[in-house]
């Protein structure tokens, strides 16, 4: 859980400073391939449920990231 505390400034950054400055195809290519895989690691943590979730928070942060850049853009 500690991962994921460090990463919040770290995605706010990103969100402000990196995403903000991509174009729209950009964003929709990340943002595609972040989504492809939340469902591959969902899958996996849907086999085996004592694989650690931390994989998916932080990936559920970098759309939270990428949604924040967008905004500011």
């Amino acid at each position: 859980m500690v991962w994921i505390i460090l990463f919040i400034p770290l995605g706010i950054w990103l969100g402000l400073a990196i995403a903000s400055r991509m174009n729209i195809f950009t964003l929709g290519g990340v943002a595609i391939t972040v989504l492809i895989f939340i469902l591959v690691e969902t899958r996996q943590y849907q086999k085996d449920r004592a694989r650690s979730l931390i994989p998916l928070w932080i990936m559920c942060l970098m759309l939270l990231s990428l949604g924040t850049g967008l905004i500011f853009r």
